[in-house]
C-alpha cells in the first residue's frame, strides 16, 4: 500500500508543478502593458498520460483527477488489482487535485467562451 500512496503523492506533485509552471508562463510580467502582450501559449502536452503504475503488475493506470476525487476503488485492466485510496492519509492531497481540479474546469470554461 506504500507503494500507491507514493505514487499517488507523486501524481498529485507533478500535477501541482505543472499548474504552477503553466501559470507561471502566462503571468505577464509586470512591466508589460496590454497592447505589449504577446498572444497566448500554446496549449502544453503532457508526454505521459496521467495515472500511476500498478504495484502488483507495472501496467501505466490511465486515470483522471474526477476518478481520483470520486473516491471509487481504481481497478488494474491487467492484472484486476482493486486499489483504494486511504482518505484520511491522502486528505491535503485530494484538497490540492480539488484546486487543480477547479483550475481545469476554469481554463476549459474560458476556452469555450472565446
Amino acid at each position: 500500500m506504500s507503494k500507491v500512496k507514493r505514487n499517488f503523492k507523486m501524481l498529485t506533485k507533478s500535477l501541482a508543478n505543472l499548474r504552477d509552471r503553466l501559470w507561471r508562463k502566462n503571468k505577464p510580467a509586470d512591466n508589460d502593458s496590454a497592447e505589449n502582450q504577446s498572444a497566448p501559449a500554446a496549449p502544453v502536452a503532457v508526454a505521459r498520460q496521467p495515472g500511476l503504475d500498478c504495484p502488483q503488475c507495472g501496467f501505466r493506470i490511465t486515470i483522471q483527477i474526477t476518478s481520483l476525487l470520486s473516491m471509487q476503488p481504481i481497478i488494474c485492466p491487467a492484472c484486476a488489482l482493486k486499489i483504494s485510496i486511504d482518505k484520511e492519509a491522502s486528505h491535503a492531497c485530494l484538497d490540492k487535485l480539488k484546486t487543480v481540479q477547479h483550475a481545469i474546469d476554469n481554463a476549459q470554461s474560458v476556452a469555450q467562451q472565446k
